[in-house]
């Protein structure tokens, strides 16, 4: 797991032999076909790229980023990676932080993997951290922490039918957001392995995360200590379909969950959240837990417990919009998201169409 970085990273002395325009010829080079893969050795480590405030070039090819040597920290820019329509990126071992409009965001039939990375200090409208609006998108072995969301998604925001978000050992920490300050999901479809949302904090509901349509598993996962500013759903809050397998749900701050969709849960332990869970109207027979044992796990592991499984099912919110709602309900549970532009990400403001150069800037 990487270690926290802190948002704030100027402090940090500037990387020799890459930096912005480095960055952004090796895209143009993939915008022009080629398939580039770059090690970026860190000299000193720790070292730091700063981004100008129109973030890197638009991605429309394939690029795969790594380092050695030590940590490199991309920080700044509207969007550090803006990945478009068709375009492969691959990042391991960057902190990426600063960033004013995610510090990554993808749009459709984009397929993004973020791997030994940390995501902190960045910001937006939706999705602080990482916004995905229609693309796949997986996260191995990352810390997601300190970003901040003015509506949904303060860690990471998942929205479109067609987007897939995987995240297996990784933490999403103390981020903040109106609602779903950890992790947002609309219509689109999240699993969870061996991984932490813990201690994010929301005004509006659902500190944990919040699955407003679409499906979302979590397995052997842990989400504890989320804070409400009000008494409404600590841990998340469920509007489609949500299964909770191996897992615990655990002093949250606020109710533990509000459901309002298709609620399965097994082997679990839902227990010390402000307003306790809600009661199970039926139970079905026990399910032995499974372990999912992995190299790299986070500090903390929810324990398997083999219990009744009780399940809670509801009308199930029939929408399937890509985008969240421009005005977010009092409880995200209680109603089906509609589309509205102010929700989409850094992709609709930009068209694929013409992307940025350094000219530009």
């Amino acid at each position: 797991m990487p270690e926290r970085a802190g948002g704030a990273s100027q402090a940090a002395p500037a990387c020799k032999g890459v930096t912005e325009a480095t960055l952004n010829q090796w895209i143009r080079n993939a915008n022009a076909g080629a398939d580039v893969r770059q090690v970026v050795t860190a000299r000193p480590a720790g070292c730091q790229v700063t981004i100008g405030a129109q973030g890197l070039d638009q991605l429309f090819g394939r690029l795969t980023l790594s380092t050695t040597g030590g940590r490199v920290i991309l920080h700044g820019g509207d969007s550090i990676f803006d990945v478009q329509a068709r375009a492969v990126l691959s990042v391991t071992g960057f902190t990426l932080s600063g960033a004013t409009n995610s510090a990554v965001s993808t749009t459709y039939s984009t397929r993004t993997t973020l791997s030994d990375c940390t995501i902190s200090g960045n910001s937006a409208f939706f999705g602080g951290g990482i916004a995905n609006s229609g693309g796949a998108i997986t996260i191995n072995n990352c810390l997601i922490t300190g970003n901040t969301s003015q509506g949904a998604g303060g860690g990471i925001a998942n929205s479109g039918a067609t987007s897939t978000l995987k995240v297996v050992d990784s933490k999403i920490n103390a981020n903040n957001g109106l609602y779903g300050a950890g992790l947002y999901n609309a219509a689109g479809t999240i699993t969870l392995i061996n991984t932490e949302i813990n201690e994010n904090s929301a005004q509006g509901a659902a500190a944990g995360f919040v699955n407003s349509s679409g499906t979302a598993t979590v397995i052997s996962s842990d989400i504890s200590r989320n804070i409400m500013a009000i008494d409404n759903a600590g841990g998340f809050s469920n509007a489609g379909t949500l299964n909770i397998i191996n897992s615990t749900v655990t002093d949250n701050r606020g109710t533990a969950f509000f459901n309002g969709g298709i609620l399965l849960v097994s082997g679990s332990r839902i227990s010390g959240n402000t307003g306790g869970a809600p009661a199970a109207r039926s139970t079905t027979a026990a399910v032995a837990p499974r372990r999912s044992p992995t190299a790299r796990s986070p500090a903390t592991r929810p324990a398997a417990r083999a219990a009744a499984s009780p399940t809670w099912t509801a009308a199930r919110s029939s929408s399937s919009t890509p985008r969240s709602p421009a005005t977010p309900p009092a409880n995200p549970a209680a109603a089906s998201p509609t589309p509205a532009a102010a929700w989409s990400s850094s992709a609709a403001a930009r068209s694929p169409a013409t992307p940025r150069t350094s000219a530009a800037r």
